[in-house]
């Protein structure tokens, strides 16, 4: 059957509510996707640290989280906002009212938004946000068009002198078996987009780039790209013999140090090959 975003994410949630599993890998274990999401708020606090001026100064700011899921991304904003001193109102968007009900279940201060990003208006939350946050959800709507339109709405959430942070799989090195694909022919429920169709859309909305870091390396996501086909291959393949490891609860949890250990080196020599974190800014 052909993948539908709009009935996977409302059967996903239903079938496993509240699990990292339905917003991570659901074929692996609890304790692989735990892991995953924690190479992962890693990453985000450094890109936070390294990005966050133009919210200095505030004490309350407007946070828009598109495709909650679980809500681990708002919980996870909401906490390193209270760090800074700083008090978050959040709002949260999500195609799946299962997703939101949980989510509104132990956070009933936020507010919640039931839209799907393919037919939102763009402009309908346009400037309400000083950030915005799309965390694993763009990639997720396959049709180019639709997925345009997810974005559009995404940046023009964005206030003046907002953030914007998208953490999702995004080409931007020389090969990745993705960049042939076509969305038609494939069995698939992601399609990464170029960095450079993601920078020119947001530009044309006022927004800038302003930092890019890798989110979690390709031993706990998987390679999506590389700077050659050999390359690619390599990390593909121990991906695939990592999951048999990944799929045993016990297994994974006795050697999570080591693979945390691994996951921050090849981060930090920019070799994750998966996944990217990156930040825009509104300038104008």
């Amino acid at each position: 059957m052909a993948y539908d975003n709009t009935r996977y994410w409302i059967d996903i949630h239903r079938s496993l509510p509240g699990s990292l599993r339905a917003v991570g890998h659901p074929w692996l274990s609890e304790a692989l996707n735990e892991l995953k999401y924690q190479s992962e708020a890693e990453s985000l606090g450094m890109a936070l640290e390294l990005a966050a001026t133009p919210l200095a100064g505030k004490a309350s700011l407007k946070v828009l989280d598109i495709g909650t899921g679980t809500g681990y991304w708002a919980e996870a904003i909401v906490a390193w906002l209270a760090c800074q001193k700083v008090t978050a109102e959040l709002t949260v968007l999500d195609i799946s009212a299962e997703a939101l009900a949980n989510v509104k279940k132990r956070h009933p201060e936020f507010e919640t938004i039931h839209a799907d990003l393919k037919a939102v208006d763009p402009s309908s939350q346009r400037g309400g946000f000083d950030l915005v946050t799309s965390f694993y959800c763009l990639h997720h709507i396959p049709r180019a068009a639709d997925f345009l339109n997810g974005l559009r709405f995404a940046g023009r959430s964005v206030a003046s002198d907002g953030l914007f942070l998208l953490m999702d799989p995004i080409l931007a090195r020389p090969y990745s078996p993705f960049h042939a694909m076509a969305f038609r022919s494939e069995n698939t429920n992601g399609m990464p987009r170029t960095l450079s169709l993601i920078d020119d859309l947001l530009n044309a909305e006022g927004l800038e780039r302003v930092v890019m870091v890798p989110a979690v390396s390709f031993i706990l996501n998987g390679a999506i790209e590389a700077g050659s086909k050999l390359v690619s291959e390599l990390a593909g393949r121990t991906w695939y013999q990592l999951q048999r490891v990944y799929r045993r609860d016990g297994l994974t949890r006795r050697l999570s140090a080591a693979i945390i250990a691994l996951d921050r080196k090849l981060k930090k020599a920019t070799k994750g090959l998966s996944s990217s974190l990156i930040i825009y800014h509104r300038i104008r």
